[in-house]
């Protein structure tokens, strides 16, 4: 599920208007509508704003919509949620608990590029004959 869709099954979840999360959180509700809409993607840091609006964290954010399952601490590897973004995969191990503001996160960064190849000869250098 993408971001703007998510953030507006939340936000109606907890039965708020696009105007009372623009209130409480210090974004505009215009913001809001391009978000849920899905015409603009939101950085970290405003989408972090919106949800303390709410309040929610990040973690409980993108693991909204799973149904929860009873006694489940740990993710298996194909489970675990995806939180990041622009090349960088954020896979949450542990699950959230209440009361607990810890979480357990793994790091994927896609592989760095290959060094561009040096030429194995050098061209022959011309001298001018004067």
């Amino acid at each position: 599920m993408d971001t703007g869709t998510r953030l507006k099954l939340v936000r109606e979840s907890y039965k708020l208007s696009q105007r009372e999360l623009a209130r409480r959180s210090g974004v505009t509700n215009a913001t809001i509508s391009l978000i849920e809409q899905n015409r603009v993607s939101p950085s970290v840091s405003s989408l972090k704003k919106l949800l303390e609006g709410i309040p929610m964290s990040l973690a409980d954010f993108f693991t909204f919509d799973q149904p929860p399952r009873e006694h489940q601490y740990v993710f298996r590897a194909n489970e675990q949620p995806d939180l990041g973004r622009d090349g960088l995969r954020l896979l949450m191990i542990g699950a959230p608990v209440a009361n607990r503001q810890m979480r357990f996160l793994r790091e994927q960064y896609a592989p760095a590029p290959a060094p561009a190849k040096k030429p194995s000869c050098m061209p022959k250098a011309r001298s001018a004959a004067w």
